[in-house]
């Protein structure tokens, strides 16, 4: 209610402003205090919570700062220079992406396969989890972000690819389009694996929330 689009930025609402390059928004699944609650995960890893009025605008929040955070963020730089054991994540930069978007959605696609691929070596030479020493800590550490990274990046490429699809830089027809594939794919599923039940009770944000906005923890 205090932003006004003509008014410039004070030096405190800077300070206090949240970036969210690189940034994934879920819903807060695993908060149970308040309903309706979203999660923002910031690329330097801090979490926010905030709550919305209704799940649709919860649901509608979560979109648009992914879908923004798709479109804007620059790529990723290389990864730290570290000793083997030791995880670092890489920086990931706060300037705007020069890339055009279909060129943006192949730096996303790239970067997925690349952290797809690093997930299944990581995971092909396991270690004890019943472990307790520094090595083992490393180990769940660099699962624990390559998973994270792995969903960031699939939201981000559904959403640009919803967004090139349809052609248009109005946030409310590509939400409106958005959810109405997700509702088509949702019936169509539905169909196939149980005709007899009707298509007409399945909501809409459950798939978004399961498939493509909850990240995969």
């Amino acid at each position: 209610d205090e932003y006004k689009p003509d008014k410039d930025l004070s030096e405190v609402d800077l300070k206090n402003a949240i970036r969210v390059h690189h940034a994934l928004a879920t819903k807060a699944s695993d908060y149970s205090k308040k309903s309706n609650v979203l999660k923002l995960k910031t690329a330097d890893w801090r979490v926010f919570l905030f709550q919305a009025p209704s799940k649709e605008e919860m649901l509608s929040w979560i979109l648009r700062i992914n879908l923004v955070a798709a479109i804007f963020s620059a790529p990723a730089f290389p990864a730290a220079i570290c000793s083997m054991k030791k995880f670092c994540r890489p920086l990931l930069p706060s300037s705007m992406t020069k890339l055009c978007q279909e060129e943006q959605l192949r730096s996303h696609e790239n970067k997925m396969k690349q952290i797809a691929d690093e997930l299944a070596e990581h995971k092909s030479h396991p270690v004890e989890k019943s472990l307790k020493s520094k090595e083992a800590e490393e180990y769940r550490l660099k699962e624990h972000y390559l998973i994270f990274e792995k969903s960031r990046y699939e939201t981000y490429i559904n959403l640009l690819c919803m967004k090139i699809k349809v052609g248009t830089d109005d946030l409310e027809r590509i939400e409106t389009s958005f959810f109405k594939v997700e509702a088509d794919d949702i019936a169509l599923r539905k169909t196939h694996s149980s005709p007899s039940l009707s298509q007409g009770h399945m909501s809409v944000s459950c798939k978004v929330e399961k498939d493509i906005i909850e990240q995969n923890t």
